[in-house]
């Protein structure tokens, strides 16, 4: 199989082919997300993980892998900047009606945030009892 040339700022050839690179550059990807946004936009379709994939042609572990950067690397910050436009489009909903449930629940999600409804305290306390003679009046202050 020949090599593809490596384009400028792109990754050596051989990162770019095998599972994980159905887009050769960000560039390309950066075109479908566009067209993607721009049909949910004239549909009034909210975009999503799940949907996304579907337009994608991908699954949703590859579309994981290529979040954290586990493959194709190139494509990491432009998948990224679309779960950010997805969780925009969340908190918008959310706005306009607090009372849904599924943008508030989408925006729970590691990937659209990770809001909390509650600060979860991680702190332990330790508490140490001296009972007996060795106690000073400095151990009540």
């Amino acid at each position: 199989m020949p090599r593809a040339k490596k384009a400028a700022g792109e990754p050596e050839a051989e990162k770019r082919t095998g599972a994980g690179a159905k887009y050769a550059t960000a560039e390309e990807l950066q075109e479908k997300l566009d067209a993607y946004f721009a049909e949910c936009e004239e549909r009034g379709d909210v975009p999503e993980e799940f949907s996304l994939g579907v337009y994608l042609g991908v699954s949703l572990m590859t579309l994981d892998n290529w979040y954290n950067g586990r493959r194709c690397e190139y494509l990491q910050e432009t998948i990224q900047m679309a779960y950010m436009r997805m969780s925009a489009a969340a908190v918008q909903m959310a706005y306009r009606n607090p009372k849904a449930p599924m943008p508030i629940f989408a925006l729970k999600q590691k990937r659209y945030g990770g809001y909390q409804d509650k600060v979860e305290a991680n702190a332990e306390v330790k508490v140490s009892v001296q009972m007996g003679k060795n106690m000073e009046a400095s151990d009540f202050a």
